[in-house]
């Protein structure tokens, strides 16, 4: 049952330790259809294996980038330079949880926003 459900049955109000509860059952979708989505991840990359890890379309001419690095240090932008020279137009992120406020990083000819997941949500 979802978070929502539940919530309406016991309260009015949709609280966040009703989602937590929910999100806490959710069997991923990485363990449940694990071959659809090595296919899918195989399928997103270039020959030479490269691929961004998620796109954003704003606009037809336009689209974001986001990649996800546990460690800042460690992303290599190949792939984002890749993509940005068959789609130039677009904002790029590197989402790391390293709890740091976010700031921008040059790679190469690109500008990347650094910041955690919530900064990206807001």
């Amino acid at each position: 049952m979802s978070a929502l459900t539940k919530a309406r049955f016991a309260n009015p109000e949709l609280a966040f330790e009703d989602l937590l509860r929910s999100a806490a059952r959710i069997i991923p979708l990485s363990k449940t259809m694990k071959e659809e989505v090595d296919h899918l991840r195989n399928w997103a990359r270039d020959k030479a294996g490269r691929g961004v890890d998620f796109v954003l379309a704003h606009r037809r001419d336009a689209v974001g980038v986001v990649e996800c690095q546990w460690n800042v240090s460690a992303f290599d932008a190949t792939a984002l330079q890749v993509f940005r020279s068959y789609y130039p137009k677009g904002r790029n992120y590197l989402v790391s949880p390293s709890g740091e406020p976010g700031y921008a990083k040059r790679f190469g000819a690109h500008e990347v926003r650094v910041c955690t997941p919530s900064e990206l949500r807001a």
